[in-house]
């Protein structure tokens, strides 16, 4: 049996427009979806405590319990870890934190291309949230460069990406001329518009336990910050990924 086959988990992500929760259930995936507006802490847990009963598991059953970190909406990533976190506590589970960018990137189909995938997102102030990542034979992503927040023109291209790449969330539908400008082709566009619970819970199982952390270590990827950065400061971290 694989690592992500063996594992339960209850997977919360709130970073766009959209909030979901999502049960893994050694492979079988339940979920709900919502829009993030009206997403409270109390309807969080509400699907929360819905989808365990669907997918019949106590929470004793579960191994850990799946969270987006973002980056993404200050409230919507604010409330899944206070969600998980609260989760986490009550029911003595670990928290395995996710980058929001590497779940959608996740949710990329198969491919025999060796594109690399661009996961890039809305992240308003006429900028996006992006990172480059690999999806490997795992189920996990291997990061490409670090996630930044940048204007979509300006976006940072890594050498995999130069004979071609997939790009997926809804940056294209806000801002396809200007990451165009950016891009390399051939490119291909792929229809999914932001990262959903499943794609965390898919990513936590491959990952597995051994990246679980204390519920009250977990922190949101807020990357905002890091455009006061300088130019230097922002290229060395790039050579980093």
């Amino acid at each position: 049996m694989s690592k992500a086959s063996a594992l339960r988990l209850l997977a919360i992500e709130c970073s766009s427009a959209v909030a979901s929760v999502a049960a893994w259930n050694r492979g079988t995936l339940a979920g709900r979806r919502g829009v993030t507006a009206s997403a409270t802490v109390d309807r969080v847990l509400g699907w929360c405590r819905e989808l365990l009963d669907e997918s019949g598991l106590a929470p004793g059953d579960l191994d850990a319990i799946a969270v987006g970190v973002g980056p993404g909406a200050f409230t919507g990533v604010r409330i899944a870890i206070s969600v998980a976190e609260g989760l986490a506590l009550a029911w003595d589970r670990p928290v395995i934190p996710v980058s929001s960018l590497a779940a959608l990137a996740i949710a990329a189909p198969p491919s025999d291309a060796d594109a690399p995938v661009l996961a890039v997102m809305d992240a308003r102030m006429d900028e996006v949230y992006a990172g480059w990542y690999r999806l490997t034979p795992a189920g996990t992503t291997l990061a490409l460069s670090e996630e930044e927040v940048v204007a979509p023109e300006h976006l940072y291209l890594p050498p995999a990406a130069a004979r071609g790449c997939r790009v997926i969330g809804n940056g294209p539908q806000l801002y396809g001329e200007r990451l165009a400008a950016a891009l390399p082709s051939p490119r291909e566009t792929l229809d999914v518009s932001e990262p959903d619970a499943m794609h965390v819970a898919r990513l936590a199982a491959a990952l597995g336990l051994e990246a679980a952390t204390p519920a009250h270590l977990v922190e949101p990827a807020y990357i905002r910050n890091k455009v006061a950065l300088t130019t230097a400061e922002r290229m060395a971290g790039r050579a980093k990924g």
